[in-house]
């Protein structure tokens, strides 16, 4: 097998190119400094008279604005009531519980929680599955002393919550 070697097209030291005929460079840092000089001189600076002529050109130069027309209304309309459209038919075919959350369901989660608290802070509790006693005094279980207390009358709310 025949092995050719080539020079660098930066530096010209012979090399043998581990891809022939592609390798145009012995490393990295050649190819590196070569696209560097290339592109160098090509990148002139402008002159100070070329740019002065480009800002009084860009200066004199009026925006253009665009007037509204009825077409442009018309689909602007019409895409926006497409996607309503859109929006409407998927939440119509969404189940309930992937449905966000709305102000009406957060008070009524609201209400609920309140009523659960009042409920936890309620110092006496009727007890539904006992019988009035012979007196005819309705059974209730205080909740600090732990024991069955009879009552004349059922209690309201406001003294139960008041006597905690």
């Amino acid at each position: 097998m025949k092995k050719d070697n080539y020079s660098c097209d930066y530096c010209q030291e012979e090399f043998i190119p581990t891809r022939k005929g592609v390798q145009r460079f012995c490393k990295s840092n050649c190819r590196k400094k070569y696209s560097y000089h290339k592109n160098k001189d090509t990148i002139k600076p402008k002159s100070k008279e070329e740019l002065s002529q480009k800002l009084e050109e860009l200066q004199h130069k009026k925006n253009k604005v665009e007037e509204m027309s009825w077409h442009g209304v018309g689909n602007g309309l019409g895409a926006n009531l497409a996607m309503e459209g859109i929006k409407a038919a998927v939440n119509a075919f969404k189940p309930e519980e992937n449905k966000p959350a709305t102000k009406r369901d957060l008070q009524s989660i609201s209400f609920d929680i309140h009523r659960i608290i009042k409920l936890i802070n309620k110092r006496y509790f009727q007890i539904q599955n006992l019988e009035r006693n012979a007196q005819g005094a309705i059974p209730n279980f205080d909740m600090a002393s732990r024991k069955i207390i009879y009552f004349d009358e059922k209690i309201d709310d406001k003294i139960a919550a008041r006597t905690i």
